[in-house]
């Protein structure tokens, strides 16, 4: 019988936390699903681990392929894929055991293309330990495109929650060769007709210590840079957001960019950023927060100082 959902799990080099992951997948309360395991030519027990359970589970397939990258693992999943819903996990994070079945029958019964739902951001503390912090902006009911895209470009909200309509990929694909893929999602979310904000925390997103994307990585904070100013040029051609917000996002990206670059002359992002922000028409009202105020009076009027709590912030990264 063709599975209900499938969900896509790109693995590489998370031996300590993928069995916490594939546990709880193996968990669900909606029984008819299919668990596409890639292993993304991961160098080390993750294939193995990946094997048993699907030699114990005929739910869980494995596909094996060189390392190639989170997205090429993503769109080898959509590929063989057979159900018409569609998921993805991380394979350090966990998910809740109603995970699929509450998506799914949301989707069902509200007709949705795509279903939102919150998730909690974990971090482990070296005294506390395990930290929860809820992330669910979105209130029950539902959304317009425009509404999600525009939570999407606020937050940066991940792949992993939601559930999506399996043909809204079919012109789609995550850009391979990239890490900061879950910004196309925009273009998934565009295509959708119906969206449906379901109020329940079922994805557990873990922030681990040297997980993929780090600040004080060149090519991951490039491809930021790239994928978002993407974003917003498609956002803008579309007339999905208005000029003045288009503005503010470009002028905030410029200014995490230059946090992050510290006067890196030889980036040709870094100069576009310094250029955005220093021209005229930008303002403090193109900030909302008031440190992202604060940043930006250094940056003009304050270089030294403002330097020295960039390289403050990225230390910490």
């Amino acid at each position: 019988m063709k599975p209900l959902v499938s969900i896509i799990v790109p693995i590489y080099q998370t031996e300590k936390y993928l069995p916490r992951c594939l546990d709880s997948l193996q968990r669900q309360s909606l029984p008819n699903i299919e668990i596409l395991l890639i292993d993304d030519g991961s160098p080390d027990k993750c294939g193995e681990i990946c094997n048993e359970y699907a030699a114990k589970d005929e739910r869980f397939k494995v596909f094996h392929q060189k390392h190639a990258g989170t997205s090429a693992a993503r769109n080898l999943g959509i590929r063989k894929a057979t159900s018409n819903y569609l998921m993805f996990a991380d394979s350090d994070d966990w998910v809740h055991e109603d995970y699929c079945k509450d998506a799914y029958e949301c989707a069902i019964n509200n007709n949705a293309d795509v279903v939102k739902f919150g998730f909690q951001r974990v971090k482990n503390h070296r005294l506390f330990g395990l930290q929860y912090k809820e992330i669910n902006a979105l209130s029950e009911g539902y959304k317009t495109r425009e509404e999600l895209i525009d939570h999407l470009v606020k937050t940066g909200s991940p792949s992993c929650d939601k559930l999506y309509r399996k043909s809204l990929f079919n012109t789609v694909n995550f850009p391979e060769g990239y890490t900061y893929e879950d910004v196309i999602l925009y273009k998934v979310i565009y295509n959708a007709k119906c969206i449906y904000s379901l109020n329940e925390i079922l994805y557990y997103y873990y922030s681990r210590p040297g997980s993929t994307v780090t600040l004080r990585n060149p090519k991951v904070l490039s491809d930021r840079f790239e994928m978002c100013f993407r974003q917003l040029q498609d956002l803008a051609s579309w007339k999905v957001l208005s000029p003045e917000r288009i503005d503010v996002e470009l002028r905030r990206l410029s200014l995490f960019y230059c946090i992050c670059k510290r006067k890196d002359i030889s980036d040709p992002h870094y100069l576009f950023s310094m250029k955005t922000l220093l021209n005229k028409e930008t303002t403090l009202e193109n900030f909302v927060s008031w440190k992202r105020k604060i940043l930006f009076l250094l940056f003009k009027y304050c270089p030294p100082l403002f330097e020295l709590i960039c390289n403050i912030f990225t230390k910490r990264c």
